[in-house]
């Protein structure tokens, strides 16, 4: 369950006041899903980082998306000491392939 959001200067929960609020810091994040799995994406997430704010969960209204529900959260992450990003392997590293657009279309063309 999660704690109650209390009502601040601004009045409602959730409405911002963007005279006294603090800027916003950390990792936004939208989650939609059943409560199934978005307890399963809080709980990972929590591991990840301090959860710095979340949003009660609200059901969704949209076609097929009976028994789902959102969650927004706002995390505190520390970045990796190794901010190096791996080295791409196979086909998606070596960037697209160019080819003659006259000539496929020609080859369409002629088939």
């Amino acid at each position: 369950m999660s704690p109650a959001i209390p009502r601040g200067a601004s009045g409602p929960k959730d409405q911002p006041n963007f005279r006294t609020d603090a800027p916003l810091t950390g990792l936004e994040v939208w989650l939609n899903g059943t409560h199934a799995e978005l307890d399963a994406a809080l709980t990972v997430l929590a591991t990840a980082g301090r959860t710095l704010w979340r949003s009660e969960r609200r059901r969704l209204h949209g076609h097929g998306d009976a028994d789902r529900h959102t969650v927004n959260l706002r995390l505190s992450l520390i970045p990796a000491t190794n901010t190096a990003r791996p080295a791409r392997t196979g086909r998606a590293g070596q960037g697209g392939e160019l080819i003659d657009l006259k000539a496929a279309r020609h080859h369409r063309e002629s088939a």
